[in-house]
């Protein structure tokens, strides 16, 4: 629709002018989806007064999912703009959507390099991984902040993360955590095992008898 495009306009401020003629044109502009399910508000992230005022006319926006699973969140994320994301975390946006690759919006906030969004998803989920690892992509896209503050935050250090900050800036603390949290797998199943044997032994001694 003509809103989708005017949401794409690289002047900010025509962009803001000309869809607030529209919406005061036609008030439903900001609720007609494009192809791929998706209302205008996927396309104003980028800019704050751009989204408040697509928002103001059609909030349901910062909750719809598109044809691929993708959100306003999810955009907002990949395209940085940590006060619209915060903004649409606290109006009630899915902070664990997943698109159709499994991707959560602090995925595509570390796959792009955004610390400061990343630093806000982190603070409001403890959910740090999905089908694809946040953790991964920023390291191998060599963005080592944003890699350094899911470390901080607890994100999984799985084999492929180990693997891909071998040689990187990030290997010592990277080995670190993983020692750790294998530390910690061993001391969660040791008096596990612990009660199995006492079990087991006590089972033995009344089938057997004194």
């Amino acid at each position: 629709t003509l809103l989708h495009e005017v949401c794409g306009l690289d002047d900010v401020d025509a962009a803001v002018s000309i869809a607030r003629l529209i919406i005061a044109a036609d008030k439903g502009a900001a609720a007609r989806l494009d192809r791929v399910g998706r209302p205008p508000l996927f396309g104003a992230v980028h800019c704050s007064a751009l989204f408040d005022l697509i928002f103001e006319a059609y909030p349901a926006g910062a909750t719809t999912t598109d044809t691929r699973g993708f959100t306003a969140l999810h955009a907002a994320a990949a395209a940085g703009t940590s006060d619209v994301v915060e903004f649409m975390v606290e109006s009630g946006a899915r902070i664990d959507a997943r698109d159709d690759r499994g991707r959560v919006p602090l995925w595509h906030a570390a796959a792009n390099g955004h610390v400061d969004v990343v630093k806000s998803l982190c603070s409001r989920t403890r959910r740090l991984s999905s089908a694809e690892n946040p953790l991964e992509v920023a390291i191998s896209r060599r963005h080592y902040d944003v890699a350094r503050v899911l470390l901080d935050a607890g994100a999984p250090v799985s084999n492929r993360v180990v693997e891909l900050a071998r040689t990187g800036p990030l290997r010592n603390a990277v080995l670190a955590r993983r020692k750790r949290d294998d530390e910690r797998k061993r001391s969660r199943v040791a008096p596990v095992v612990a009660s199995k044997a006492v079990l087991g032994d006590f089972s033995h001694r009344i089938n057997v008898g004194p």
